[in-house]
């Protein structure tokens, strides 16, 4: 079965011709995937995807709500062929750049499940979007609990080695539409969950939550080292409520009797370009890993000022203190890491010294 991309969305076919795709590949690759028969990603329309992330296959392969089983995503006819297509190492649909299958190969052993249902937060960061956004009632609200109530139903019959990762969107504890799930949810033995946050709600919600006992990886989006950064980068935010809640993460997380792993975010932009070096001292305290990621345009500003806050641009006037902060942290702390364009634009840098 081939897949007629012409029936897809406007926007989902643009997502299809932003990354170079295996069709486009003139050199075989020979490294084998088996991520589409154990990853789900599922949006806010209850649309499936069966890749790490959602723009390297953007085709929908079902929606949830058609499932009567999560095996049921898996076994949907669009799946198999995206399957099918991967096996016969042809990745037609696969941004193959992106995810490096041309460099290795992916062997999956536990299912590893994305929600993306309702982008709620309690904070209006300039990165990520431009007002906030809490979806408190209303029919978008309706239709995302029916949507997170079915998945639920589904994944207490899913009793498979499964991380679920909650959530790439928002912020799961500001949300009022997963709270309920997050404070009544038992997850089974076998399942593990990836919390996604701003953390300013965790020493509040989560000493009584079910799940806690579940988490075995925090990633907390901080973005800064210091009140002044933070206050500007992470709006309303307050870092006195931060700190207090990371804290907490840290006593939580040193009193375990298996320790859960955990890593401070800091998105790269032009306000906290000189506040790197802060930011990996304050994970190296915390004993947390330091993740500096790059800017990406999700449309939340407009391009002009997107521009002027993209500090990996070479001619930007914060270049140099970027790639300055970034080369100290690396030297100051052993698990501070960045993402790969930030890695090779420091080393390169350095190089040119």
């Amino acid at each position: 079965m081939s897949i007629d991309l012409s029936t897809l969305p406007v926007l989902r076919q643009q997502a299809m011709k932003e990354y170079p795709r295996g069709a486009d590949n003139t050199i075989p690759i020979t490294n084998s995937c088996n991520v589409p028969y154990y990853t789900l990603s599922i949006d806010f329309q209850g649309h499936c995807f069966i890749c790490k992330c959602e723009a390297w296959i953007p085709i929908p392969v079902c929606n949830i709500l058609d499932c009567d089983s999560l095996e049921d995503v898996w076994n949907s006819p669009i799946a198999k062929a995206i399957q099918q297509d991967v096996d016969d190492k042809k990745f037609t649909y696969c941004a193959v750049n992106h995810c490096n299958i041309t460099k290795r190969s992916y062997q999956e052993t536990r299912y590893e499940i994305t929600l993306t249902i309702d982008e709620s937060c309690n904070l209006a960061c300039p990165t990520c979007r431009s007002g906030m956004r809490n979806i408190t009632s209303g029919p978008q609200f309706d239709r995302s609990k029916k949507l997170i109530d079915h998945f639920t139903r589904l994944i207490e019959k899913f009793n498979q080695p499964t991380t679920i990762i909650m959530c790439g969107n928002g912020d799961v504890l500001a949300s009022m539409l997963y709270r309920p799930m997050l404070l009544n949810w038992q997850p089974l033995k076998n399942h593990e969950i990836t919390l996604r946050s701003n953390g300013l709600l965790m020493k509040k919600l989560l000493p009584d939550s079910p799940v806690l006992q579940h988490i075995k990886q925090f990633e907390i989006s901080i973005d800064a080292g210091t009140k002044e950064v933070y206050e500007k980068v992470r709006r309303p935010g307050k870092y006195e409520v931060l700190i207090e809640n990371l804290e907490w993460l840290y006593e939580y997380r040193k009193n375990q009797p298996v320790q859960s792993t955990a890593l401070y975010n800091l998105v790269l932009q032009a306000d906290n370009a000189a506040d790197i070096v802060n930011f990996t001292n304050l994970c190296k305290q915390h004993q947390v890993d330091a993740c500096v990621t790059k800017l990406d345009n999700w449309g939340a500003q407009p391009l002009h000022i997107h521009n002027q806050m993209q500090v990996l641009n070479t001619s930007h006037p914060l270049y140099s203190v970027a790639m300055e902060q970034v080369l100290e942290s690396y030297n100051i702390y052993s698990r501070f890491w960045a993402s790969p364009l930030i890695e090779q634009q420091a080393k390169t840098y350095k190089q040119n010294k």
